[in-house]
């Protein structure tokens, strides 16, 4: 194994691991129990991500998971080491990162952008499309802190100094990022970064030096790129495999809404609606799962989330969207949507690949589906990734997940087609 990276979220772990695959195999475990991760190294992939699923948990807990992975890692002695962290900023970050460093001796360089899916960092603050994190909306976590700061959050939260590296500087080149790195002595530095060229850049000025990647995923991919020799093979294309397919969105932001309805509208089909309120009944689940499956046979796709705010059986596409969900349990429905996920598929029909938008929502199904991890294959789109379920009772299984955050108005049109059409790049044996 040459890189292993710990996130906090299903549908993040996903995503870097996408960004990876050039480097040869490519896993993405939900096991992050440490006698798990021991035997890991047999038959280990190229590149590990384990996927703590501390996002929702509290600080301390956060933590505990977080030094507890770093700690099986470091025994199986990979190339490089990173962090995955939410490009929004959700999440307890700084308590995670503070955790991480007590178990490795490293420094850790955060680079909380992901310019391609339009997340830059300018001045220590992150922007989305532009607009400063603090004006966007849907991002509610961490409550504590909205301005998107970096230096400021991580500081707050880890308890630790943290040092700064303008864009300015990273302009300049290199040997620039490295001369503040090497006359800083403290073990936390952020840097701002607003292309691919500038995380370039500070992966350069990062040769030979032990540090720990902390980003969203394309600043522990480029530092990976330059330390770990590339598997003969490379990527190539994937070819279809899902003849219907089955899309789960349980993210409470207008942006997933409007993505549902930009696809039910691409598909001609209507919406099948979860009640949250019932998100606990599981006589509703079998009632949704039903009216999926005859979806699935009748249009080839179904669309699943929760009611919209004012009623609970409307079926029309204008009328689809998860935005009610703000004031329910989230995970409450994101397992009532992985059980639908789960009888969907035990009863057919065959042929069925999975979009599933949130991690809460990923996760959930491939507990239901009895999945231990997803063999990452590929990027659909920034922050996207498309893979196979592993392990359980429908290994193999394609998926693409999705955070709710990530993606235009088109996102789940083009996961739809991805399963149904193929994506590139991805590994070929």
């Amino acid at each position: 194994m040459h890189v292993a990276v710990i996130a906090d979220d299903l549908t993040g772990a996903c995503g870097t691991g996408a960004l990876l695959v050039s480097l040869g195999r490519v896993r993405v475990t939900l096991e992050y129990a440490a006698d798990r991760l021991r035997t890991a190294g047999t038959g280990a992939p190229d590149a590990l991500v384990v996927c703590t699923d501390s996002r929702a948990a509290i600080p301390a807990v956060a933590a505990a998971r977080t030094a507890a992975v770093a700690t099986a890692l470091r025994r199986l002695r990979p190339v490089l080491v990173g962090k995955r962290i939410d490009s929004t900023l959700r999440g307890w970050i700084g308590h995670e990162l503070r955790a991480l460093l007590e178990v490795l001796p490293d420094r850790a360089v955060v680079v909380p952008a992901a310019p391609a899916a339009g997340r830059t960092v300018v001045g220590g603050v992150v922007r989305v499309g532009g607009t400063p994190l603090a004006h966007v909306e849907g991002v509610r976590e961490p409550a504590e802190d909205v301005t998107g700061h970096v230096p400021a959050l991580v500081a707050r939260q880890s308890g630790m100094e943290v040092a700064h590296v303008p864009l300015e500087t990273v302009r300049h080149g290199p040997e620039a990022v490295r001369d503040v790195l090497a006359a800083y002595h403290g073990r936390i530095v952020v840097v701002d970064a607003e292309t691919d060229g500038d995380l370039a850049r500070i992966a350069r000025a990062c040769d030979g030096l032990p540090v720990i990647p902390v980003d969203p995923g394309p600043f522990t991919a480029a530092l990976a790129r330059r330390r770990v020799p590339r598997t003969a093979g490379g990527p190539g294309a994937v070819q279809p495999t899902a003849v219907r397919v089955l899309v789960l969105a349980g993210s409470p932001t207008q942006l997933v809404a409007r993505q549902v309805q930009a696809l039910a509208r691409a598909t001609g089909t209507d919406v099948v609606h979860l009640d949250p309120a019932r998100a606990g009944d599981a006589a509703h689940w079998g009632d949704v799962a039903d009216r999926a499956r005859a979806q699935l046979h009748r249009a080839g796709v179904a669309i699943v989330c929760p009611a919209p705010a004012g009623g609970h059986g409307g079926t029309r596409p204008e009328r689809a969207g998860p935005d009610a969900t703000a004031a329910a349990d989230v995970r409450a429905v994101a397992r009532a949507l992985g059980a639908v996920a789960g009888r969907v598929l035990e009863a057919g029909p065959p042929g069925v690949g999975l979009v599933a938008t949130g991690g809460d929502v990923a996760l959930a199904t491939c507990r239901a589906l009895g999945a231990r991890a997803i063999e990452v294959l590929g990027e659909v789109l920034p922050l996207c990734a498309a893979g196979r379920l592993l392990y359980g009772r429908h290994e193999g299984t394609p998926i693409v997940t999705k955070g709710g955050m990530v993606g235009d108005d088109d996102a789940l049109v083009r996961a739809w087609r991805a399963l149904r059409e193929g994506w590139v790049p991805a590994w070929s044996p």
